[in-house]
């Protein structure tokens, strides 16, 4: 074989062997982008969240700040609130942006009254509406 075609065939089959690598690894990347991938990833999240969030409340049991009764009922509360939160998403689509807010507003002044009643100081509420910044509730 003639020397002056050896370099361009070389050329040409580096770049198809390039090309079919980067597919190969453009496809093995976008496979985690389907809709499974995503909905499998956002309740390992969800998990992770709560288990790290249980494991604030333990330390706080240790801390002497909350009692198990109270750790028990802030984690019922939030998996009423996560539930409620569920079906009033299509009743907040079709509110006005005052409606929404006014919603909001009474949310949290029923969580903030179920905490009192509980005993509970409500900066060691996170029910998804809390900020993680200081306990403060954002609405």
């Amino acid at each position: 074989m003639n020397k002056k075609l050896y370099v361009p065939a070389l050329v040409i089959m580096l770049i198809a062997l390039t090309t079919i690598g980067v597919s190969a690894a453009y496809a093995q990347d976008t496979s985690a982008a389907t809709p499974q991938a995503s909905l499998i990833q956002k309740h390992e999240n969800q998990a992770a969240n709560t288990a790290r969030f249980e494991e604030k409340l333990t330390q706080l049991i240790a801390d002497g700040k909350i009692t198990e009764t109270q750790k028990l009922a802030i984690i019922n509360k939030g998996k009423e609130l996560q539930t409620k939160r569920g079906a009033d998403r299509l009743a907040m689509q079709n509110m006005t942006p005052q409606q929404r807010k006014d919603a909001r507003q009474k949310q949290k002044t029923e969580v903030e009254q179920w905490a009192k009643e509980n005993n509970i100081d409500i900066k060691y509420l996170k029910f998804g509406f809390m900020s993680g910044r200081k306990g403060h509730m954002h609405f």
